[in-house]
Parts: structure tokens; C-alpha cells; sequence
């Protein structure tokens, strides 16, 4: 990715991806990113590029399964444990599991196209705005850019 300095936010990676779980993932070659269009205002971005290792077996499925879970829906984590294997077997074999060894890291927050002038009436807007807009309003905030 395009990637100028005053973008360049590497500590708010672990953030950005804990609080948006849920990515794209793309597989390519041995040659490295594939190029991916974004939008030019206001977006936070990971690029995670990783060695990834399918995990066999069903116990390491079911850890994974039950990690994901606990992070995601812990209120379903009773109701999993209880379900029959009848049920639990299958679903756990329809899985493809995965671990990834992260080799590179690149984190870009823009936002704004950074130009105090208008903070204030941007953050405003927002705020105002759906979820996504909201949490916009919230970063604007994490990087001081409005008090």
C-alpha cells in the first residue's frame, strides 16, 4: 500500500484489527501484495502480510472454535459445549483451520486527508453519522485530532 509517513500509525494496528475482526483475506504468490483500491478521505487500514499453516485434527479445531467464540459470542459458549457430538463432529469437519505467523505489518490511518482547518467540523459530522461515521468520530479522538 501507498504508505507516506504522516499515515504511518504502526502502533494502532493491534487496535484497528482488534476492534474489526473480521477482514479480507487474500492469498497470493511468493511476490508479495496484490494491489488493493481503497477509498481516498477517511479509512484505518492493516495490511498483515503472514505465513499461514492449516492446523489439522479436530482438537486443534475445537480450541480454535472455542476461542473464537469466547471472543466473539461468549454468551453461545454454554450452549456449544452442551451440543451433541453428533452435531459438534460434523460442523468441526466442514472447518478449515488456520494459524498465521505475521512477517509484515503495515498500518495507515487517514483521516481527514489531515487538515486541521476542518476537524472540528468533519469530527462534528461524524459524530453525527451512522456506526462507521461514529467510529471515525472515535479515532479523530485517539489521535488528537479534536479535543
Amino acid at each position: 500500500m501507498y504508505l507516506p509517513k504522516q499515515f504511518d500509525h504502526p502502533s494502532h494496528a493491534r487496535t484497528i484489527i482488534r476492534e474489526n475482526p473480521f477482514a479480507s483475506l487474500i492469498s497470493n504468490d511468493d511476490d508479495g501484495f496484490p494491489l488493493v483500491r481503497v477509498p481516498t478521505w477517511s479509512y484505518l487500514a492493516v495490511h498483515v502480510k503472514a505465513h499461514v499453516r492449516i492446523l489439522e485434527g479436530e482438537e486443534a479445531k475445537d480450541a480454535i472454535l472455542k476461542q473464537l467464540i469466547s471472543d466473539h459470542e461468549p454468551a453461545y459458549a454454554q450452549q456449544w459445549r452442551q451440543l451433541p457430538t453428533s452435531y459438534t463432529e460434523p460442523m468441526l469437519n466442514a472447518i478449515v483451520a488456520f494459524e498465521m505467523r505475521v512477517l509484515n505489518i503495515q498500518t495507515k490511518v487517514k483521516l481527514n486527508q489531515h487538515r486541521p482547518e476542518s476537524h472540528a467540523a468533519m469530527h462534528a459530522a461524524y459524530q453525527a453519522g451512522n456506526p462507521t461515521e461514529k467510529e471515525l468520530a472515535d479515532w479523530m479522538r485517539r489521535l488528537g485530532m479534536v479535543a
